[in-house]
């Protein structure tokens, strides 16, 4: 099995347009690894934080009674813009108050 930062390193390389990775405790919220970022980019805070949006959507999936898996998510923020649809860094904005959220399948495939 390959190790942590390896793993990091491959998940930044496949996937374009991506600045840091982390892996993750879902219970704890607690980054066991870290790849990039930066001074405006705390990993540790970044991954802390994030943790609570999927522990609060696996407690709707199982209010829900839903039998899948999180597959992905992906929270965009207009000062940190990312590869879209249209090419990268050029994803249309959402009017201001909306958000947008976006699933991608296996291997990146918009679903």
């Amino acid at each position: 099995m390959a190790n942590t930062e390896t793993s990091l390193k491959e998940c930044l390389s496949s996937i374009d347009g991506a600045t840091a990775a982390a892996l993750v405790d879902y219970t704890s919220g607690m980054a066991l690894g870290t790849l990039g970022g930066g001074k405006d980019l705390n990993l540790e805070v970044a991954a802390a934080g994030n943790t609570d949006v999927v522990r609060s959507k696996l407690r709707t999936m199982e209010l829900l009674g839903l039998k899948e898996e999180i597959e992905d998510i992906l929270i965009t923020l207009n000062s940190q813009p990312h590869p879209g649809p249209e090419g990268p860094f050029r994803q249309p904005r959402c009017p201001p108050g909306r958000h947008r959220r976006r699933l991608q399948g296996p291997r990146g495939r918009r679903r």
